[in-house]
């Protein structure tokens, strides 16, 4: 039976606090791109900095839009008036490019990174520790998607046809990548291979390391290296990765009528996920929502950034992550 040492659901993309919108996804092909947050003044001086418009687009990767960058794709969409830093007080023509994922399918060569890394620091970087997430632990990210333009009658929804236009518009939430961790780095390194991602400089691990509210080690700027992924049968998967495309086994708002409507009306913060996921929850959603039909129903609709879930030797988890992974591997 394989074994992670901690499995985690993390937010990571635009959202309403944190960029003020939704990143884009095509409902007829399931095709998307995730916007990845501004970044602040003050960050702008520690990190590594990377401009939206130097972060450039395959051609025509979503069809409705020409951009060939993502500060003209979010011109396009209405977005880039509206971007704030988390909090709204700022406008920034810079982006925290993080988790990279290795491959990204909807960048260009030249903006693409071909190694998987994730940063976290402050207060959820020291729940992440406080619950033994590390060497080994898998990181599944998840964002909230809108259609690349409003859904009406003349537009199939195909990834998820049990939700209408109305609660489709709205936008859902969907898991879109992964990464199993290998190692973690607590500290700068020169000249390796995720030399340029955002957590990794000298002045990010001095600031974070030096923060009045950074009273231990466990809030210090962390960040997490990939790995490779193996099961039993001897079968490689990468160790980290984007779906190719979004799709209903990905979707966390609930989608099936029967769920999506107990109890009361529908929100895309209303997920559903497998019934084992409920008793296996160490933080954030631990003892909300109700088992129904064999699902999970669980409000979300709260900042939060992630939740942590033990499952140990698990009997179900593995299958179900396992079928995921299955989507991907015509990709090797």
């Amino acid at each position: 039976m394989h074994k992670f040492g901690k499995v985690v659901l993390s937010r990571k993309g635009f959202d309403s606090s944190a960029g003020g919108g939704y990143s884009p996804f095509d409902p007829q092909t399931g095709s998307y791109i995730v916007l990845p947050i501004p970044v602040g003044k003050k960050e702008q001086d520690i990190c590594n900095p990377l401009k939206y418009k130097d972060i450039k687009l395959k051609g025509d990767y979503l069809h409705s839009y020409k951009a060939t960058d993502l500060k003209s794709l979010m011109e396009e969409m209405g977005e880039e008036a509206t971007i704030k830093t988390k909090g709204g007080k700022e406008k920034s023509e810079y982006a925290h490019f993080d988790p990279w994922l290795s491959r990204c399918p909807w960048l260009a060569e030249g903006s693409n990174h071909h190694i998987g890394a994730f940063g976290q620091v402050g207060i959820p970087q020291a729940q992440l520790h406080n619950q033994g997430v590390g060497e080994g632990s898998l990181f599944l990210f998840f964002s909230r998607f809108k259609p690349i333009k409003p859904i009406g009658q003349n537009r199939e929804n195909r990834i998820v046809p049990s939700i209408g236009s109305k609660h489709l518009n709205e936008g859902l939430y969907f898991i879109y990548g992964w990464l199993k961790v290998k190692e973690v780095i607590r500290e700068h390194v020169d000249e390796c291979l995720w030399s340029q991602h955002p957590h990794n400089t000298k002045e990010y691990f001095d600031y974070y390391a030096n923060r009045e509210n950074a009273k231990s080690e466990n809030g210090k700027n962390t960040i997490y290296i990939a790995d490779k992924l193996m099961f039993n049968d001897g079968s490689n998967f990468p160790g980290c990765g984007y779906f190719r495309e979004l799709n209903k086994d990905l979707c966390l708002s609930a989608s099936d009528p029967a769920q999506a409507q107990v109890p009361g009306n529908w929100k895309p913060s209303r997920w559903s996920l497998p019934g084992f996921f409920k008793e296996k929850c160490l933080s954030v959603l631990k003892n909300k929502g109700q088992i129904c039909h064999g699902s999970w129903l669980v409000p979300t609709n709260w900042q939060w950034q992630e939740a942590v879930f033990d499952f140990g030797e698990s009997e179900k988890f593995y299958p179900w992550f396992r079928s995921l992974l299955k989507q991907v591997v015509s990709d090797l």
